[in-house]
């Protein structure tokens, strides 16, 4: 979960794990509103979401990938340019780019991506982080896919 200072200590137990990180600047844009029964909160929007979770998510590749085929669902083209665009570790850029386009086949959001990243110097990096990086390399992309993607759907 990425927050507002002060940050809240990680939460675990036997089923669950919650870790907190704290980020220092939040655009506005980016923050949606969110009913539920206790009342409103602010969630980050699902593009920003699918951002944080290839970037903070350590836990598979396979979890993310399944929260992103929903999320995908909810996405703007335009709102993920403009996040991608700023969005300041361009290897979740990339990692989701390769996701949307060639796990998902949303052909609407990877061109989204690839205008956010349009000029920039990609490196390559493996799909699956901190694991070993050998593998094919998908050129567009610069993504080592080291790792098979699968769904939990």
């Amino acid at each position: 979960m990425v927050t507002e200072k002060p940050a809240l200590r990680d939460l675990k137990n036997k089923k669950l794990r919650i870790n907190f990180y704290v980020k220092k600047e939040w655009s506005d844009n980016d923050i949606v509103e969110r009913k539920t029964d206790a009342g409103y909160i602010n969630v980050s929007s699902p593009e920003l979401t699918a951002l944080y979770l290839l970037n903070y998510g350590k836990y598979g590749i396979n979890r993310a990938f399944t929260i992103l085929e929903e999320l995908v669902e909810e996405m703007n083209p335009s709102d993920l340019t403009r996040i991608a665009k700023k969005y300041p570790k361009t290897a979740s850029v990339q990692r989701l780019g390769y996701l949307v386009e060639r796990e998902i086949q949303d052909n609407r959001l990877a061109d989204a991506i690839k205008q956010a990243i349009k000029g920039k110097i990609l490196y390559p990096v493996s799909l699956r982080k901190g694991s070993y990086a050998k593998g094919e390399i998908d050129q567009e992309w610069k993504i080592i896919k080291n790792v098979i993607v699968e769904s939990d759907l």
